[in-house]
């Protein structure tokens, strides 16, 4: 993982602009602390400043950022977990030396085009050409690393965090909709601003507008050029009649859960979908589990020590459906001599009544009450893996600070009354230091485990829920409800969750935001995923659930879905989500 940074400034108008003030700085060096270092171009009116901060998660050893040659500058910060067709990687490279080394091959623009798209694994990117004098920048199709572009200090800025209090800021996050380039040779320092799709832009009207606002930012209109369209964007109808909920279940709406779950496992239509789709998501948090020096974070400091036995794995755990199969997955993937940290993160309770005693407030919260009931049931399952239950516990004076200091700058240019608390639950829950056992506990590791994207996926939010009844049980509104809220994903959570999990110098992986599991699951129609005539807790995210149960849970398959704000009690229920946060405004 890096923080990437790259200013544009008209020597012409602020000859000193561009600069990295010290408060962002900060920022970028919290998510890369590894390694830094800086490089600057000339290239007409522009100077053009290229920083990068590393986070050493791949290869052998770090690799400094920006690489660069006589022809070509680049800052990496992801992960490539397959290349397709293109030659893979060595173990002992890390991947900004493989892709700097492949591009650096292209001789044609078409050529690095072809090399992205095919590209698996959460990236943002910023590359200058020196030949062509074109700058581009994107973000991964799926939108899972954190990228912003604004006015900075009269110079057009791209980086991975901004600073609110840096001065004259303007930003936006970049929207993952293919990449941008500019074109710098001309001399008179206008801007020709190019995009290569990585799909249809017509699908969604929010696509639209999207780019209308990088357009407004840069200061210049968009030309569309080719649709890239990687291959988990595209359809495949090869499953769709496989089976439906409706057609098996119809007549069993008043079972219970356990009899629901004990029907579908013995209809092999079912059964079949579930286990192929059990293979990849294993597959998926595999690699993002191996694909990391195996050091903790304290090891990995010291120069003499080449294994450890300490944790190098946690999961964001609330104790639901999502992050327990995630649990259990890793439990057979990790070596059973390394324990797995689940953290849970709770709130101390609003106190409504100053005069009141506060000494009998505790951080039972649903979701700490969730999680250990959870970890009885994984225990069971797993007797001979030891599992950490992290409990993070903050007041309401430490939350006030952290939004103050840390969190309206991680979560900027997002700032709803929903992005207060969820960047508050996770940047606390991403700082593991809380109890365990009741004993005072920092987790060492360098990688968490979180479940973004399963809700998006299998139909987990209670809008699904309403958006299938309401509209006379309609499949088809529900798939448009799915599509829009997986394509609205980017910039609801994940570019925001990265920023925030990242100032922790941890990496975040999302199993469930993985190019294959998307294509497979976004294939099924909703029917094949979700029944919401069954009641809440089971209906929700049906098939997760069945994949669940196939693995050997049971009560945790049929808990009902909680958001992460009120399970952990960081919102207020009185508050509109939509409506601006005073913290982050």
């Amino acid at each position: 993982m890096c923080g990437i940074f790259c200013s544009l400034t008209r020597n012409s108008i602020e000859p000193e602009g561009g600069k990295l003030d010290e408060h962002t700085k900060k920022l970028l060096q919290n998510r890369g602390p590894d390694l830094q270092s800086q490089h600057q171009v000339e290239c007409n009116d522009f100077t053009v400043t290229f920083a990068g901060f590393v986070l050493w998660q791949q290869g052998n050893a770090a690799t400094v950022q920006p690489v660069v040659d006589r022809d070509h500058i680049m800052l990496f910060n992801g992960d490539i977990y397959s290349t397709g067709s293109v030659t893979s990687k060595t173990p002992e490279q890390s991947d900004t030396e493989w892709l700097f080394s492949k591009i650096a091959q292209c001789n044609e623009e078409i050529e690095f085009f072809d090399l992205m798209k095919h590209i698996q694994g959460p990236f943002s990117l910023i590359y200058f050409n020196n030949k062509s004098k074109r700058l581009y920048f994107a973000r991964d199709s799926l939108g899972r690393q954190t990228l912003l572009i604004g006015s900075y200090r009269n110079s057009i800025c791209i980086t991975s965090v901004a600073s609110k209090v840096a001065g004259d800021n303007s930003f936006i996050e970049v929207p993952p909709l293919g990449i941008f380039s500019l074109n710098l040779s001309n001399s008179a320092g206008d801007f020709n601003i190019e995009l290569s799709t990585w799909q249809d832009l017509s699908v969604h009207e929010h696509f639209a507008e999207q780019l209308g606002s990088v357009g407004k930012v840069i200061g210049s209109q968009i030309s569309l050029h080719e649709n890239l369209e990687p291959f988990w964007m595209q359809t495949d109808d090869s499953r769709s009649d496989r089976y439906t909920f409706t057609s098996l279940l119809s007549e069993h709406l008043d079972k219970s859960p356990l009899d629901i779950l004990t029907i579908l496992s013995q209809c092999k239509e079912v059964v079949s979908t579930s286990d192929e789709l059990i293979d990849l998501l294993t597959r998926s948090l595999k690699q993002r589990v191996e694909a990391t020096p195996q050091l903790c974070k304290n090891c990995i400091k010291s120069p003499v020590v080449k294994e450890c036995n300490h944790p190098k794995v946690g999961i964001l755990f609330s104790g639901g459906i999502d992050c327990t199969i995630l649990a259990l997955m890793a439990h057979e993937i990790i070596d059973s001599a390394n324990a797995i940290d689940l953290i849970n993160v709770s709130f101390e309770k609003i106190n409504r009544n100053p005069s009141a005693n506060r000494a009998n407030e505790n951080y039972e919260t649903p979701d700490r009450l969730t999680s250990r009931q959870t970890l009885k049931e994984l225990t069971e399952l797993c007797p001979n893996r030891k599992w950490n239950l992290i409990e993070v516990n903050v007041t309401r004076e430490e939350l006030k600070e952290a939004l103050k200091e840390k969190i309206s700058d991680l979560c900027y240019p997002l700032n709803s009354i929903l992005d207060e608390s969820l960047g508050a639950a996770l940047w606390f829950a991403a700082s593991s230091k809380g109890l365990v056992n009741s004993v005072h506990y920092e987790s060492p590791c360098r990688v968490l485990l979180i479940g973004s994207g399963a809700d998006e996926l299998f139909g987990g939010y209670t809008r699904h829920r309403n958006a299938f009844l309401r509209s006379g049980q309609s499949w088809t509104h529900l798939d448009n409800e799915l599509n829009l809220d997986w394509t609205r994903l980017p910039s609801r959570n994940l570019a925001r969750d990265d920023r925030i999990i990242g100032d922790h110098s941890v990496t975040a992986r999302s199993p469930f935001v993985e190019e294959n599991v998307a294509f497979y699951v976004r294939n099924l129609n909703s029917s094949q995923k979700c029944f919401h005539l069954l009641p809440e807790g089971v209906g929700d995210k049906l098939l997760l659930r069945l994949c669940g149960f196939r693995m050997g849970l049971r009560n945790v398959c049929w808990l009902k879905k909680r958001a992460l704000q009120f399970g952990s009690r960081v919102a207020d229920r009185k508050q509109n989500a939509k409506d601006v946060s005073d913290a982050l405004r």
